[in-house]
């Protein structure tokens, strides 16, 4: 670390609060082996809302020397939050769409609305007119 990451640590601490440690970035170190391993995993871990890159880094060193059961258990909660940031995006979609027709058949109804009115003043107009 250099000096002035340990004087934000310490200014923290002082302070009583986190606030700079928030502020600290972490470099994700990514092993080979992990690599090698399990290239598929490493996008989804990259890629989780669910972690922070310490938690990330975490999982990158550990993941050459978990069991095959460990593995199966962590691939499958990175794609169930997969799955639900698809259907979450998915939902999303669906409402922005139902909007954008309820929107679309208001307009529609309105110019419906404005069209019979104009009908309706060009006939009184006619009505109304000295024809002689």
């Amino acid at each position: 670390m250099d000096n002035n990451q340990n004087s934000g640590g310490q200014n923290a601490q002082k302070g009583g609060g986190k606030q700079d440690d928030s502020k600290k970035k972490v470099k994700i170190i990514i092993p080979d082996a992990a690599r090698e391993k399990y290239p598929d995993l490493i996008p989804m871990i990259l890629e989780s809302t669910s972690m922070d890159d310490e938690e990330r880094n975490y999982w990158f060193s550990v993941l050459s020397i978990m069991t095959p059961d460990q593995i199966k258990e962590l691939r499958s909660i990175l794609e169930s939050e997969q799955n639900r940031k698809k259907m979450s995006s998915s939902s999303s979609k669906n409402i922005d769409s139902e909007k954008k027709k309820k929107i679309q058949q208001e307009r529609m109804e309105k110019e419906k609305k404005e069209r019979k009115m104009e009908s309706a003043e060009a006939e009184d107009i006619l009505k109304n007119y000295d024809w002689s």
